[in-house]
């Protein structure tokens, strides 16, 4: 059995049929689906800012955000809805498939899957990659994560839509496999014009971003570790000359004497010298700002609110009171719709296999996510005041907030507190001058009414 299988450890028998790249899958070779390797420069650029800013995830701004998710998604648990007949959605109690989910193997749990799944998406080339192992109907067995910059889709050299993807190469120390394709969840963020068959790299254009914000962290902390003294030039003063050893000499023992634990300690020079800077100052580079402008475009990219990361940009506008704003905003841009991409590919790869599949999904159940119980707080008061209208009834309000429906609360509520149009009549409500309507409305009658509307002569509907 080859490398790949040793990975994943017992009972993975399919992994016996991974092969070196290039023996099962013609022209492989050359349709690996790698082209992020060599994906060219950004507009206006001459350097390959994508290859020095290196991987994403080890920039400070991108791990504080995968941080804050990684703390914070799992307050929504995956779950499967089942479709009921009144057309509403319920949660399956200990579905098959979330107890998987739950538990993807023996070695790690779900919510360490998803934490490197939000990894790959985020700062991974826009793709994520499982590996899954199934049972003889197709159901998963087990989930594990594979990294994203090991694994790339494989096709024919005349492939057409009946077989775009016919595999995935996997590379582990030093030798490529090929996984079959219905062993691989392969999670797109959208589609590479470029590279139809991955996924869209969003980190790419904030390379620069990337390497300014990089290069910022690295001055400071050099400039730190060198007693705040900008480069500078040594040279003799007067008649005297340096020879190459005596140059060497006189910069090391400078940088011993001034660097490190004996920072700010004086420094005595046998020779006449003299020192210039070569640099310019932290304040000749507006260091203090510089990193802003990254910090605001790179939260962009993953969505997550630089106020609740505590960065500088964010708390030039950070208040008490918007701080919980900014939390479910970050739930709204950066987590739940990652979280709905991954499980609409588990709804089309994994839960097709299923028995009675075609009422069910895979979602999550936010109804633990503390930032955003002030929405729902807002969104019941609206309801509220709309059940007692009478414009909704109890079931319909219900089931915006995702609760399933109660027996006898599928008709509004009497309309004891119904506007009424007009003074009470007779006979209907008939009397009172002409042109002007003198009927009282409530109930289903009220509830068309304003849905057709009022122009201010008469009521329609």
């Amino acid at each position: 059995m080859g490398s790949i299988a040793r990975i994943f450890a017992n009972g993975m028998k399919s992994m016996s049929r991974s092969l070196p790249m290039g023996t099962a899958v013609a022209n492989s070779s050359t349709n690996d689906g790698r082209g992020w390797m060599f994906g060219g420069l950004l507009p206006g650029a001459q350097i390959d800012y994508q290859l020095k800013a290196g991987q994403p995830w080890k920039n400070s701004v991108i791990a504080a955000s995968l941080g804050w998710i990684a703390r914070n998604a799992p307050q929504a648990p995956p779950c499967v809805y089942r479709m009921t007949d009144d057309g509403e959605e319920a949660i399956v109690p200990r579905h098959p498939l979330t107890q998987v989910l739950k538990r993807p193997n023996k070695f790690y749990d779900g919510r360490t899957l998803r934490q490197a799944t939000f990894l790959s998406l985020v700062a991974g080339h826009g793709e994520a990659y499982w590996w899954v192992k199934r049972d003889n109907a197709g159901r998963a067995l087990e989930f594990w994560w594979l990294p994203h910059w090991n694994v790339w889709p494989i096709w024919e050299a005349d492939s057409t839509t009946d077989n775009w993807i016919t595999g995935y190469g996997y590379r582990n120390n030093g030798v490529t496999y090929v996984l079959p394709e219905d062993e691989v969840i392969h999670f797109r963020d959208g589609i590479d014009p470029e590279r139809p068959r991955n996924g869209l790299d969003q980190m790419r254009p904030a390379s620069r971003e990337i390497v300014t914000d990089n290069e910022a962290a690295a001055y400071a902390a050099q400039l730190l570790s060198n007693m705040c003294i900008p480069g500078v030039i040594i040279y003799p003063k007067g008649e005297a000359r340096f020879e190459q050893p005596d140059a060497d000499e006189f910069k090391n023992r400078f940088r011993e004497e001034s660097g490190g634990d004996n920072r700010f300690q004086p420094v005595v020079m046998s020779s006449e010298i003299g020192v210039e800077k070569l640099s310019f100052t932290p304040e000749n580079m507006a260091l203090h700002t510089m990193q802003d402008r990254p910090e605001a475009r790179l939260c962009a990219m993953t969505g997550i609110n630089p106020i609740v990361l505590g960065l500088t940009v964010g708390l030039e506008h950070s208040k008490y009171s918007n701080m919980k704003e900014a939390r479910a905003g970050a739930w709204e841009d950066g987590i739940i719709p990652r979280l709905e991409l991954i499980h609409s590919e588990l709804d089309t790869q994994v839960l097709a296999h299923y028995p009675d599949s075609d009422d069910l999904r895979v979602g999550a159940d936010y109804r633990r996510v503390q930032a955003l119980r002030d929405m729902m707080n807002e969104q019941m008061a609206r309801l509220s005041l709309a059940v007692g209208g009478p414009y909704v009834s109890p079931n319909e309000a219900r089931a915006q907030l995702g609760l399933p429906n109660v027996a006898g609360l599928d008709k509004p509520y009497p309309a004891k507190n119904a506007p009424q149009f007009g003074d009470p009549g007779t006979e209907g409500g008939a009397t009172g001058t002409a042109g002007t309507t003198k009927e009282i409305v409530s109930g289903e009658r009220a509830r068309r009414l304003i849905a057709a509307g009022w122009n201010g002569n008469g009521l329609h509907g």
